[in-house]
Formats: structure tokens, C-alpha cells, sequence
């Protein structure tokens, strides 16, 4: 009984929180009839920002970090695979 009350204030409060959320509906741009214009409609937004910010520079650095991360985590556990098999699981 006592759980049933919490949980009712806690959806009463949640449902007014949702009420002060005003209603939007998205650009025509974004809901178009196929995907592809949806995007294409973003990138020749985004596209002009270039001139600020190195979109290359950050899908090429972002790249090599996801490389890395990946390559460290394959060797990881090339290691621990290599452990286990000569015995060295250290676990009693």
C-alpha cells in the first residue's frame, strides 16, 4: 500500500513535468518521405559550418582513437586467451 502511494505521487509528478514540455513537431527537412533526404538536408546544414570546425580532422582523429581502443582490446585479450592456455589463470 505504502509502495502503490509513492509510486502514484511519483507518476503524478512525472506526468506534470511532461505537461510543461511544450509540444514540437520537426522540420519538414528531417520527416521527409525517405531517409536520404532527411539526410541530405542535415549534412547541407552542417556542411557550411567547415569553414569553422575541421569535420576531416575529427572523423580522422576519431577514427584512430576507436582504432587504437580496439587494437588494445584485441590484444588484451589475445594475452588473456594466452594466459589461460599456459596455465596462468591465477585464480585458486
Amino acid at each position: 500500500m505504502i509502495v502503490e502511494a509513492i509510486l502514484d505521487a511519483l507518476q503524478t509528478v512525472l506526468r506534470w513535468i511532461i505537461g510543461l514540455i511544450p509540444s514540437w513537431s520537426p522540420p519538414s527537412w528531417l520527416t521527409d518521405s525517405t531517409i536520404s533526404n532527411g539526410v541530405t538536408g542535415i549534412t547541407s546544414k552542417v556542411g557550411v559550418m567547415g569553414a569553422w570546425f575541421p569535420f576531416a580532422l575529427f572523423l580522422t582523429v576519431g577514427a584512430a582513437v576507436l582504432a587504437f581502443h580496439t587494437a588494445w582490446d584485441v590484444v588484451g585479450l589475445i594475452l588473456r586467451l594466452y594466459g589461460r592456455i599456459r596455465g596462468g589463470g591465477g585464480e585458486s
